[in-house]
């Protein structure tokens, strides 16, 4: 995958940093405040009519950042006043302005806000007037994007934004909810910090899923090739009562390209799943036993597992066995769970294995199975990938993908109308249709997940989970195929 250094989020020291970075290499703190002020005030500029302006000032940087852009539209003609928030918390009357410049706070404010600003965050919040926040809108951490709160059970609250300006590199809290959601539309503006200054960085490496990162590792279809060359996906099946998901995740697969896609099921619902599928096949596998002398063929080269599989023995028999082979592994749903009680088990046999294995839990199975402090999702996704040994896909309306000992990656472009059922299955049956075509397991994830949340966002309302596959070939024409 392609580090591409535009995508590339950081965190509040890593934005000092290159502050510090870019001073010392020649460039001014006011010249760096100044480019600042400019690009907040053209985005004024380009996005409103002339208007009174209110310009909410804090202490630090931001604040400097507001009141130098509250000069240059004054000197444009603007009528606007500049409130400070300082030693004396003035009251401020909001009235009669027709846009708030929120500069009070950026990235860099982790502690929670006083009663004064909370006051003041609710006024401006029920105002009907216009918002652009300078860098973070004010209340949310900016490595977190969490709202911060006053005592231990204080009700989060933070200025919602309509517009967002930030500089040089987007930070986690405007990708990670609930900040994602206090941002508005964001725009990411250079001041002169050069994009070297990323590969000077110490700490974590994250970014935000594009196609550009991962387009060059995307499978081509190659004119020599055939059905085996494109890999052959084994999705094991439940019993009855269940047997939706793992359809749902084996058309995923198919639609994503892979060459064959068998479902291995309990001979009580070969019938059933018979039945439904056409283009996929189907062999017999009661037990863990019978999954594991299917997996010894070496052209079945990635098993998913889980979806709907059920928490019994017997799936649990089945589990090992897939991890006990020597193919790719995708483990879903079920077969998290089944290692609620003991993580560190399948930890162990994770770590024991050659070949990759991605995980996907969603909020639930996560917590279920990773010890994980307090932080970031981003955070919390790359500790669990080092804990596991494994690729994890913590899903959510921000998923995050991370690599153990790696980068992580939170997509943005997902959709409300993904909340369906099934529609979890389908994903894990994409990320395993691109690994069995050899996508690297990383890449195959943040891909899978991209589709996913364009396939959401292209069906819109009413989407159920069998649209998803079905919307896959016009997605994959339109970003790949489209010359």
């Amino acid at each position: 995958m392609h580090a591409d250094s535009q995508h590339r989020l950081i965190t509040t020291e890593q934005m000092y940093e290159a502050d510090r970075l870019t001073i010392k290499s020649g460039i001014s703190e006011p010249e760096l405040i100044a480019k600042a002020a400019a690009r907040v005030c053209a985005a004024v500029v380009a996005r409103y009519e002339k208007c009174p302006v209110l310009v909410l000032a804090g202490p630090g940087n931001n604040g400097a950042d507001g009141r130098g852009a509250a000069e240059l539209l004054a000197g444009l003609g603007w009528k606007v006043r500049v409130g400070s928030y300082g030693e004396s918390k003035p009251a401020l009357d909001l009235g009669g302005f027709g846009l708030i410049i929120d500069a009070l706070f950026g990235a860099g404010l982790s502690r929670p806000l006083g009663k004064d600003l909370q006051a003041l965050v609710k006024r401006i919040n029920q105002s009907e007037t216009p918002v652009i926040s300078v860098d973070i809108p004010t209340g949310i951490d900016g490595d977190t994007g969490s709202a911060c709160t006053r005592g231990r059970l204080g009700t989060p609250i933070a200025i919602t934004a309509d517009l967002t300006v930030t500089f040089f590199r987007k930070k986690p809290s405007h990708v990670l909810y609930p900040g994602r959601a206090h941002c508005g539309e964001i725009i990411c503006r250079d001041i002169g910090i050069k994009a070297g200054v990323l590969g000077q960085m110490d700490g974590p490496e994250y970014f935000e899923n594009a196609p550009d990162l991962w387009r060059d590792d995307f499978p081509k279809r190659q004119t020599t090739g055939h059905k085996y060359t494109n890999g052959h996906v084994l999705c094991v099946s439940g019993l009855m009562g269940s047997t939706g998901a793992i359809r749902l995740a084996a058309m995923g697969a198919l639609r994503i390209g892979a060459g064959l896609v068998t479902v291995a099921a309990p001979g009580a619902v070969m019938m059933t799943h018979a039945a439904h599928l056409t283009e996929i096949m189907l062999i017999k596998a009661d037990n863990g036993a019978m999954l594991g002398e299917i997996a010894e063929d070496k052209r079945k080269n990635v098993i998913l597992i889980g979806p709907g599989l059920g928490l019994d023995g017997n799936a649990r028999g089945k589990v090992l066995a897939a991890l006990a082979s020597n193919g790719m592994l995708v483990l879903d749903a079920d077969a998290l769970t089944i290692f609620a009680d003991d993580p560190q088990e399948l930890f162990a046999k994770i770590k024991a294995r050659t070949a990759p294995v991605i995980l996907t839990p969603h909020g639930g199975e996560f917590a279920r199975l990773f010890a994980v402090g307090l932080g970031s999702k981003l955070e919390a996704a790359a500790v669990a990938a080092e804990q596991s040994g494994a690729f994890v896909v913590y899903k959510g309306a921000d998923t995050v993908i991370a690599a153990p000992n790696g980068p992580a990656f939170v997509n943005t472009n997902g959709s409300v109308h993904l909340a369906s059922a099934g529609s979890g299955d389908v994903l894990a049956g994409i990320i395993a249709g691109l690994m069995a075509q050899n996508m690297p397991p990383l890449a195959a994830a943040c891909a899978a997940v991209w589709y996913h949340g364009a396939a959401g966002t292209n069906l819109g309302p009413g989407l159920i989970a069998s649209d998803i596959p079905v919307a896959l070939p016009n997605l994959l024409k339109q970003i790949f195929y489209s010359d």
